[in-house]
């Protein structure tokens, strides 16, 4: 793509509360000046083994730009998700 799409983990508005982690991934497209939520990553966001990046959804765009990779442990374990955009 052209560089206007940004994918992200963070909601694009104040939640207010550390405690209300946003449960989406998002993307960003910079060029129209919106956002979608593409899916819930639901993370719990725990530490792991003293790692609290086990559980943070690290979401990135696939070489082609029609996916968006990211990890979850919504099902226990860290694993690897993907979902279309």
């Amino acid at each position: 793509h052209d560089g206007s799409l940004v994918v992200g983990d963070g909601a694009p508005h104040s939640t207010g509360d550390i405690q209300l982690n946003d449960p989406f991934i998002w993307v960003f497209d910079i060029a129209a000046d919106k956002q979608t939520a593409v899916c819930r990553h639901d993370s719990t966001w725990k530490v792991i083994e003293g790692e609290r990046q086990a559980t943070h959804p690290h979401p990135s765009f696939s070489p082609d730009n029609r996916w968006v990779l990211f990890t979850s442990d919504k099902e226990g374990m860290p694993a690897l998700y993907l979902v279309e955009v």
